[in-house]
């Protein structure tokens, strides 16, 4: 059986469904993993030949161990290094216990997982994390969910299970890069914590002397002096504001007054040109009749 000590480094987990997209996906790393995803299940898993609807199997890619358990149209996975294993049964029971908890998110409907967008489960990717902490401390833990076992069969497309695919995409070089660039950034932050705590402990000692408070102190009445002043300067300029506006206001209001008359005076000349116009017609036809 797998122990807790037995060193199983899972760098990457994958919940897919079918046309290689990610539902949700956990990892502590940097890699271009959904790239790796996509060219797994593209040319690989689905070159497949004839495999079972409900399955398990696992791949060496490279320098890398992939365990898979398919479900239809849902695929779980993780990667890890290539290591030796004692019992590889106890590596699917963690999927087996990943498949059991989507299972039972009542949100979630396995059989319309076809339908679900790319990330669509992204906050289940905090269910991967606890349930793989869990599994490197003691992987024993997880036997019960080999009750699954019998559900997935498990598939060997290939007769030879030494076989390893071509891999062009150096994701190990970028996990060192990526532990190098951290512990980098963590002495950057651990020396920029140190310089800001050295500066407010001197600060601080300035603030204590009576001299500093003296000089502060008269600085703030200074500014206090000249806020007020701006305050009344602005205060002005908003009462010149208003009697500008009011005066234009004033001229509005009689321009459309006279707007208003003008109108008004247009209206009534139609009316009479059109009675006297009514009047005429009218003397007309009495004519001619």
């Amino acid at each position: 059986m797998t122990s807790k000590n037995e060193d199983i480094n899972i760098i990457y987990t994958s919940i897919m469904r079918e046309k290689h997209t990610i539902l949700s996906e956990y990892t502590e790393c940097s890699g271009n993993f959904a790239q790796i995803m996509e060219h797994i299940k593209k040319e690989i898993i689905n070159n497949f030949q004839d495999p079972p609807s409900i399955y398990r199997t696992n791949i060496n890619y490279g320098k890398y161990s992939i365990f898979l358990i398919k479900h239809k149209k849902l695929y779980i996975l993780i990667m890890f290094p290539t290591t030796k294993i004692n019992n590889t049964e106890i590596i699917f029971s963690l999927l087996y216990c990943l498949y059991e908890k989507l299972k039972s998110k009542k949100e979630i409907n396995l059989e319309n997982i076809s339908k679900m967008r790319a990330y669509s489960l992204k906050d289940f990717s905090l269910v991967i994390k606890e349930q793989i902490t869990k599994f490197n401390s003691n992987s024993e833990s997880f036997i019960p969910y080999l009750k699954y076992s019998n559900e997935f069969i498990l598939y060997e497309p290939f007769e030879d299970r030494n076989f390893e695919v071509d891999i062009q995409l150096p994701i190990l070089s970028n996990i060192q890069v990526h532990s190098e660039k951290k512990k980098e950034n963590d002495e950057i932050i651990k020396e920029k914590d140190e310089n800001e705590i050295s500066f407010r402990k001197s600060y601080n000692s300035i603030l204590t002397q009576d001299s500093f408070k003296d000089d502060i102190l008269k600085q703030e009445q200074n500014e206090k002096f000249i806020d007020e002043n701006q305050i009344d300067i602005i205060k002005k300029d908003l009462d010149d504001n208003d009697n500008d506006n009011e005066m234009i206001l004033k001229e509005k209001t009689f321009e459309f007054d006279e707007t208003k008359k003008r109108k008004k005076k247009r209206i009534i000349f139609l009316i009479i040109f059109l009675l006297v116009l009514a009047g005429l017609l009218t003397g007309l036809f009495l004519v001619f009749k």
